[in-house]
């Protein structure tokens, strides 16, 4: 797992070339120009899903991890906690869905603040749950750039 600005993403750049060029999109692009749902930028290797949602409560949601892709998970506006979990510690799955790349889990994850303008790069080994509320609901815009891996 990688938290950090998005100002500082060229510090990540040579972790892989999918990386930095999801991250150099994300700098890049005006983000506030782009519509809701999913955009290709690299076909099925890099993607990203543009959203709009009220933050939940933990006890409402679960971990989850992906097996083929990495999430690059940017809050453009707002904030949330994104809980963070090693494998290591989950139990049994509770929900596999291949074909949408997702397995949900139980877990009790560390949680993280994520402001506006930050990121968290999580990796297949990083177990996650997104869109945590810190204080009361509110909305946030996030982008979730998907990245296949490994390269």
């Amino acid at each position: 797992m990688i938290f950090d600005k998005l100002s500082n993403a060229s510090i990540y750049y040579g972790i892989s070339d999918r990386i930095k060029r999801a991250l150099q999109w994300l700098h890049s692009t005006d983000l506030n120009a782009l519509p809701a749902g999913r955009l290709e930028i690299d076909g099925d290797k890099i993607y990203a899903n543009i959203s709009t949602a009220e933050t939940k409560s933990l006890d409402q949601s679960h971990l989850e991890t992906h097996e083929k892709y990495i999430d690059i998970q940017y809050v453009h506006k707002g904030e949330e906690y994104i809980g963070i979990l090693p494998s290591e510690f989950l139990g049994a799955d509770i929900k596999r869905d291949s074909e949408h790349d997702v397995c949900f889990f139980e877990g009790k994850p560390d949680l993280i603040t994520v402001r506006e303008g930050y990121f968290m790069l999580v990796f297949p080994h990083d177990a996650h749950v997104p869109r945590i509320t810190i204080k009361d609901p509110v909305k946030t815009s996030k982008i979730v750039v998907k990245v296949k891996w490994p390269e």
